[in-house]
């Protein structure tokens, strides 16, 4: 596509942003109702390499507050506009700057990691992805796949802040960014079944059912998915590839300045349970008789009046609140006394450069 206005990104003059759109199409060989024929792009160069942006694309539903997310389900030639990033999953208030630190955030959340900056008004419904793609004279080969997991200890972050161009076009692989719920409302549990929690590591093995899915569709090689993170995010990869939920479809693993074994990357179930009581007492639902009550009150408050009590219940840098236990959890302890669990898993563990500045 020739452009007839092209902006120059001032924070990296290689790139050039179209500020044109058009419908793109997507290679579909598949009968699979996941997948997109055509989506709207934006086209960006760097360098010598067109990058397809298709940003805000809606990967799951959230039906019902602290219940698992379901699968977006399109029709084959459904057409979408993925040209701009959908809305952020709830941070706590502190994280947004410009604001007071309470809640409701008013006029907007921004949030600043480095040079990216995104700015947008938290919602509920917030599982969005974002892809981009290289254009290279490789395309007869299927490309590698990344699938990005944010950091910020399960309570801040969005995968917005995360422009895949560069990456993409550098490395001729397909980046996928993405949101998943924060805080309580992605990690609140009772400790036990009746509230199991990590609904946030949930949507994230949602994606990686995207990816798996589309991945073939988008030019991508889904034998070759590598899950990797950031802080925070490097432990959610770990967890994803030792959960049932995995089935072998990760080939590697990129943990950058995280561990699974970091006593801040997981809560015991014990914990979970006082921390329900203590957002459950913060919200007026303290009193109710059961637990049944308890929770069903807390899905009843106003999204915008129980993030102001997560604010001040829910906060804490000692831990991402991911819980051991559940399904999703259930081979974290048994790891390690198995030699294979991840045998035919590569792992590059890291710290990033300038960490903690």
């Amino acid at each position: 596509m020739d452009s007839d206005s092209d902006d120059i990104d001032s924070r990296n003059p290689q790139r050039h942003v179209d500020t044109t759109h058009e419908d793109h199409s997507i290679d579909d060989k598949k009968e699979n109702n996941h997948i997109v024929n055509r989506r709207s792009s934006r086209r960006v160069n760097y360098g010598n390499v067109i990058v397809r942006q298709y940003l805000g694309i809606e990967y799951a539903r959230i039906n019902k507050r602290f219940d698992r997310a379901t699968p977006i389900v399109r029709e084959n030639d459904q057409i979408i506009k993925a040209t701009s990033l959908g809305p952020l999953c709830k941070p706590t208030a502190g994280s947004c700057l410009g604001n007071s630190g309470v809640y409701p955030l008013a006029p907007y959340c921004s949030v600043n990691y480095g040079i990216f900056s995104v700015k947008s008004i938290p919602v509920e419904q917030c599982l969005f992805l974002n892809v981009f793609i290289p254009v290279t004279p490789n395309n007869e080969r299927k490309k590698a796949l990344l699938m990005w997991i944010h950091g910020g200890s399960g309570q801040i972050g969005t995968g917005n802040i995360f422009d895949g161009t560069v990456l993409a076009a550098v490395g001729d692989i397909i980046v996928i960014t993405f949101n998943f719920r924060l805080n309580l409302f992605g990690f609140l549990s009772s400790g036990d079944d009746r509230l199991e929690g990590n609904l946030g590591l949930y949507d994230q093995a949602l994606v990686l059912d995207w990816i798996y899915q589309n991945g073939d569709a988008l030019g991508g090689d889904i034998q070759r998915i590598t899950v990797g993170g950031h802080s925070a995010g490097a432990p959610h990869a770990y967890y994803l590839a030792i959960s049932p939920l995995n089935n072998g479809r990760i080939r590697r693993l990129l943990l950058q300045s995280g561990s699974p074994f970091h006593i801040w990357s997981h809560l015991k179930a014990q914990n979970a349970m006082e921390q329900f009581n203590t957002v459950a007492n913060d919200n007026g639902c303290g009193n109710m008789t059961t637990f049944d009550e308890k929770l069903q009150c807390l899905k009843e408050r106003d999204f915008d009046s129980i993030a102001e009590h997560e604010h001040h219940s829910y906060t804490s840098a000692n831990h991402t609140n991911v819980v051991i236990n559940g399904n999703f959890m259930s081979k974290f302890r048994e790891v390690f006394e198995e030699n294979d669990t991840l045998a035919n898993v590569d792992i590059l563990m890291g710290s990033t450069d300038d960490e903690g500045k």
